[in-house]
């Protein structure tokens, strides 16, 4: 009897955890129906010298989006363009002019904006390799959900990186499906011995389902760095409306 409880105890299939529950969701998401949405970016950049002068430059900048079978394509306003030109003017005679129209627009470079609108299969690839750490039952905004924290992996071999450690807390609802997100990073490490530096970046997501689409509707990140006597900081919101 017991041999045969030890046979049918490995002839059940393991049970999926959340991580899978989550991949197999991603799985589903990936639509390819039209799509128009408008992004705005938001970024405060804050900064001191070894002199201890602080320079604060607030920046925004707003485009619409269309995805679908021929692709993806981005709309940057003729008027956002020229601002930007005039800032990178600037640069030419003094490096430490304010950019805050760039600083807006790097947040929504093809990349940023793919990775909103294709969400699913972004996070699909952020997940290759991920360890679970930890699963719990945990409400997100009032609604029921389970939360996932993951341990990504890092790039290898980077110069001057002695130290770097990649985390993710996604929280999924009973189907599997994400609804909210936060990665965060740090880097530790010194370049020609005498120089050491310090990075943390941290960046929450939220989502949301439209049709057989996932999408990232708000992008908040941040990020701080401090070396060779200087020392910085940068808070960005970039938010995805459907139109």
């Amino acid at each position: 009897m017991a041999i045969a409880f030890a046979g049918l105890a490995l002839a059940l299939p393991a049970r999926a955890d959340g991580l899978d529950d989550l991949r197999a969701a991603l799985g589903k998401l990936q639509g390819t129906a039209p799509l128009r949405v408008t992004l705005t970016a938001q970024v405060t950049t804050n900064s001191r010298d070894d002199d201890d002068r602080q320079r604060v430059a607030n920046g925004t900048a707003t485009v619409t989006a269309e995805d679908g079978p021929q692709g993806l394509r981005i709309v940057y306003p003729r008027e956002i363009m020229v601002r930007a030109m005039a800032e990178g003017a600037g640069r030419q005679s003094d490096s430490t002019a304010p950019i805050p129209t760039r600083n807006a627009l790097n947040e929504l470079d093809y990349a940023d904006v793919h990775s909103m609108v294709h969400a699913a299969e972004t996070l699909l690839t952020r997940l290759e390799g991920a360890r679970l750490k930890a699963e719990r039952a945990e409400a997100w905004n009032g609604v029921p959900a389970r939360l996932l924290s993951l341990d990504l992996v890092v790039a290898k071999n980077q110069q001057f990186v002695d130290k770097q450690t990649a985390t993710l807390d996604v929280w999924i609802d009973g189907s599997g499906r994400p609804l909210a997100a936060r990665a965060q990073n740090m880097s530790k490490g010194s370049a020609f011995i005498v120089v050491s530096f310090e990075t943390k970046s941290r960046e929450d997501r939220i989502y949301a389902v439209v049709g057989d689409r996932l999408l990232v509707t708000r992008r908040d990140s941040s990020g701080s760095g401090s070396g060779a006597g200087q020392r910085g900081e940068t808070k960005a919101t970039v938010t995805l409306q459907v139109n």
